[in-house]
């Protein structure tokens, strides 16, 4: 049906546009030499109509190329590594795909495709899985079910674009493949899956040598004969040696007792299908890295190329065991993140040592040193750039009112981030050619993210000791200033980019006095050394003062103009011309938090594990300190004041401004910190006072109890009147409250919280029903559908297992949901529409004092109605975001702390869920439609 529509309008759009060219002819017959040049060009031209002619056929050729095929997925457990195909064996999180495919791929005897979903491990669980536990490959046959006969192929390779390509078995074809849709229904009475594969046809399987360019210029071609690895030609410019007659073989430095089976091209390396000891590995040699003319190979990796989610955190090869066949164990992918102190500093020597390695096999001597001198810094370099970039601190420089004069030069501050991204994602390191490239991969909705941090805090304070305030207390000082930059570019419909520019200023005081330390005791030592000591209890008042300050601006960019804007966002006069031509695209968000807060915290029962001794007459160290105990905390008072100006693409400018005034928030959580700190003692008008010096800190905690103020009150308006002016609400401004109530809301989540969202809600707090007093309102609980709760059990573990923090790499899952009003809350609604309307058409009825009392009536209604209001689970979409992040700062302590940061993140959508209900049962879903970008 498809191509006949195709070719119906292939015809009536040569017919209209000859039709159009005849009626022109007949209205302004050729004079001159100009008219004939004209009527050449126009549509009558046959050339036009041919070109016209070839589009259509190739948009006919293209639909009958591609196929969609419906497959099932079988399970099928592996044990041994020899069952299955090395050969056709291909990382999936090298291809471009439209689908999230952190596992691998190969073919069966038959042909089928065979998706090999692996468990990857950490250092611990590693080494348990493979010294005490038998290894399993958990895979998934793909059982074509919407023809007799399956789509069998003989050979799986990735294209120079990234594609998956399969060639057809016994045959010339080959068609990339990509997943079209992986779609689940579940109903009252039964459930099904949907699993689409696209194949698009390509020209056919033309065996070809393995070519690659390298970066100097020169073009090796690759053949593997012999259980061995030979360069088969040698080009440069126009000089070619062929080495076909007496084949130069390529020798394998580290390799020298291995067998090569296969080679085969993974986008931008050579993958090479290896044997030693019985044992198959897969390795990926680059080009770059062969030595010439002496043909040796000294760096391999058992790193396959990376598309940029895998890039950015989610490579299984990144971790001690990748969990994928044909790879082995690694001891220097284990995370950093359970060292205790020092895990970031340990990190970033690790990362530097990476890049020192990498520059000096590319003999980069120079440059590789001073990577490696970084690798050493204390902390020098974090300090010297974050004084630097507060030197400027946040200025705002705007024209007209209109354009901000905060877009930081791009190419200076983010380069560094685009040239450690692999060369397998990117080539071309310039920013403004990396920038549109990198955003064709991307699918509308998914984020692209460059950021630029810096962070400043100190400590200080002074103590007695002995009983509490008899004369024992503690008073200090935490200062601490943050400064943020981002830039974000998501696709749109319509060609076009999104744009954003967020510059945010942070700086905040704290003053903390409390008593408690005296009551420390000793549990376990020796003559000069507590191991182990308690804490009964200590407690501390904090007064904290905040600002934050930040300025938004948003701007749709054409696709075509993108280059352009990163190139001028280097001068500041190019910049604010090119941005001043596109005034109606652009929108500005400034706004100014001021809170001022007392609170009272108290820890109670901590216990201490440590190495504390007396290292001179005074004087006290503990190095290290653990500790963990209860912390109970809540503020007493808090007092905000927010002024937001919002500037809209038609100029339109809105002020508004907000207080907020909480009181008694109470909140208890578990506390875990370590910490290096040595007491300096001093004299002081004959009184001992004691300094505590941390020296390295930091903490973890968890939740146990959080509520909200029981005390919340808000003022706001959106003009220059007093916030307390109590003048008298009209009819208007409860009319304007009714009609700004939100029909549907979003709320972000963990993906912690899968299992326990609530099917039932209200927009700022949890939802307390007559409806659920005998039941919970989680949907693991209210829903009756066992296999959809099995489902989100299983997705929730798998995207946990995935998430990562280490190597300057980190990615995370969670998910939005989206919920609409009930039908009882919209009657609700509808009756508070029709108290309105009866007073609005009967006015004259009531005098002034009557009608301002049912004003006021009805404004308290719908302000409670709005409170109260309960809206209904219709969505859950499930989103990642990775990070790649390069960083310096001083080791973490509380006295002085710099930190110099810059990421690249991308925030990738993975799909959703939608619930549906009929009008029998609004509160249970009569079928959950399931559409993910990935495989569970």
């Amino acid at each position: 049906m498809l191509i006949a529509e195709i070719k119906s309008n292939l015809s009536d759009q040569v017919n209209n546009n000859f039709c159009e060219g005849m009626r022109e002819r007949s209205n302004t017959f050729p004079t001159s030499h100009s008219d004939i040049s004209r009527i050449r060009n126009s549509a009558l031209d046959l050339q036009h109509i041919n070109k016209l002619k070839e589009s259509y056929k190739k948009i006919l050729s293209d639909a009958a190329k591609e196929i969609n095929i419906d497959i099932k997925l079988v399970p099928v457990m592996i044990k041994d590594t020899s069952s299955i195909n090395a050969k056709d064996y291909v990382y999936l999180g090298s291809c471009e795909t439209e689908f999230v495919l952190d596992m691998g791929i190969t073919l069966d005897a038959e042909g089928r495709l065979i998706f090999v979903n692996g468990q990857r491990k950490g250092l611990i669980p590693g080494l348990y899985n493979k010294y005490l536990k038998t290894r399993k490959y958990c895979c998934y046959s793909a059982h074509d079910i919407t023809n007799k006969n399956d789509y069998l192929f003989d050979a799986l390779h990735i294209s120079e674009d990234g594609k998956l390509t399969g060639r057809m078995k016994d045959s010339s074809k080959q068609y990339t493949i990509d997943i079209e849709k992986n779609s689940k229904t579940y109903s009252l009475s039964a459930s099904n899956t949907n699993i689409t594969l696209r194949l698009t046809e390509q020209e056919e399987w033309i065996p070809e040598d393995i070519k690659f360019e390298r970066n100097d210029g020169i073009t090796l071609t690759f053949t593997c004969k012999n259980n061995a690895l030979y360069l088969s030609e040698f080009k440069r410019e126009k000089n070619t040696v062929n080495y076909r007659e007496y084949e130069s073989i390529i020798t394998l430095k580290s390799l020298e007792n291995y067998d090569i089976l296969s080679i085969k091209k993974a986008r931008d390396t050579l993958q090479l299908e290896t044997i030693h000891n019985k044992k198959k590995r897969i390795i990926y040699l680059n080009p770059n890295r062969i030595e010439l003319p002496n043909n040796i190979a000294k760096s391999f990796s058992h790193k396959p190329p990376q598309n940029l989610y895998s890039a950015l955190g989610s490579d299984p090869h990144e971790y001690y065991d990748s969990g994928q066949p044909f790879s082995s164990t690694r001891f220097g992918n284990f995370s950093s993140k359970w060292i205790p102190l020092f895990g970031d500093a340990i990190d970033n020597f690790r990362i530097n040592l990476q890049k020192s390695k990498y520059q000096w096999h590319e003999k980069n001597y120079q440059k590789s040193i001073y990577i490696m001198a970084n690798a050493i810094d204390p902390g020098i370099r974090a300090t010297v750039s974050t004084i630097k970039n507060f030197s400027n601190l946040c200025r705002t420089s705007e024209k007209t009112g209109k354009i901000s004069g905060d877009i930081i030069n791009m190419n200076n501050n983010y380069t560094s981030l685009i040239e450690n991204l692999p060369n397998s994602i990117i080539g071309d390191k310039d920013i403004t050619v990396a920038i549109p490239n990198l955003l064709k991969s991307l699918k509308n909705d998914d984020q692209l993210s460059l950021i630029k941090s810096n962070d400043i805090s100190i400590f200080g304070g002074i103590a007695r000791g002995g009983i509490p305030f008899f004369p024992a207390y503690f008073v200090g000082f935490v200062g601490a200033l943050s400064k943020k930059h981002s830039i974000s570019f998501a696709t749109m419909d319509n060609n076009e980019i999104s744009c954003s520019f967020d510059n945010r200023l942070t700086g905040l005081i704290a003053l903390l006095a409390g008593t408690g330390q005296g009551l420390e005791k000793t549990l376990l030592k020796t003559a000069n050394i507590n191991y182990f000591t308690i804490l009964p209890i200590e407690s501390n008042i904090i007064l904290l003062s905040q600002i934050d300050k930040s300025i938004n601006l948003t701007s749709k960019i054409d696709k075509k103009d993108l280059s352009r804007f990163i190139e001028k966002s280097s001068r500041k006069s190019d910049l604010i011309n090119f941005l001043d031509e596109r005034e109606h695209n652009i929108s500005i968000n400034k706004k100014n938090e001021y809170t001022n807060k007392l609170s009272i915290e108290a820890r109670a029962l901590e216990f201490r594990l440590q190495m504390g001794t007396g290292y001179e007459p005074g004087n006290y160290v503990v190095a290290p300190r653990s500790t963990a105990g209860i912390m109970l905390s809540g503020d007493i008072a808090s007092i905000k004041y927010t002024k937001e100006t919002s500037i809209t693409p038609d100029s339109n400018e809105r002020k508004r401004k907000r207080i907020e005034l909480q009181a008694l928030s109470p909140n208890a959580r578990i506390v875990r910190e370590n910490k290096i700190m040595p007491i300096v003692s001093t004299e002081i008008s004959n009184n001992t006072y004691y300094l505590p010096l941390p020296i390295i800190e930091e903490s973890n905690s968890k939740n146990i109890v959080s509520r909200q103020a029981y005390i919340n009150k808000s003022y706001q308006n959106t003009s220059d009147v007093d916030f307390f002016n109590n003048t008298e609400k009209t009819l208007s401004d409860v009319i304007e409250s009714l009609n700004d109530m939100d029909m549907e809301i979003e709320k972000n989540h963990d993906i912690r919280c899968l299992t326990n969202l609530e099917m039932i809600c209200k927009k700022n707090n949890k939802i307390k029903s007559h409806l659920f007093t005998r039941r919970n309102n989680s949907i693991k609980d209210i829903l009756i559908h066992k296999d959809f709760i099995d489902s989100l059990k299983k997705i929730k573990n798998n995207l946990l297992s995935k998430e990562r923090s280490s190597m300057g790499k980190n990615i995370n899952y969670h998910i939005r949901t989206g919920y609409k009003l009930t039908d009882e809350s919209k009657r609700d609604k509808e009756n508070l529409e029709q108290e309105i309307a009866m007073i609005k058409d009967n006015p004259s009825q009531l005098n002034s004092e009557e009608l301002q009392l049912l004003v006021d009536n009805l404004h308290s209604k719908v302000k409670s109605f709005k409170e109260n209001a309960t809206y209904l689970l219709t969505k859950i979409d499930f989103m990642s975001t990775g990070y790649l992040s390069k960083f310096s700062s001083t080791i973490p302590n509380l006295i002085f702390y710099f930190n110099d940061r810059k990421s690249i993140s991308l925030t990738k959508q993975l799909g959703n869920i939608t619930f549906e209900y009929n009008k029998e049962n609004t509160y249970h879903p009569s079928r959950i439609v399931s559409n993910l970008h990935f495989l569970e």
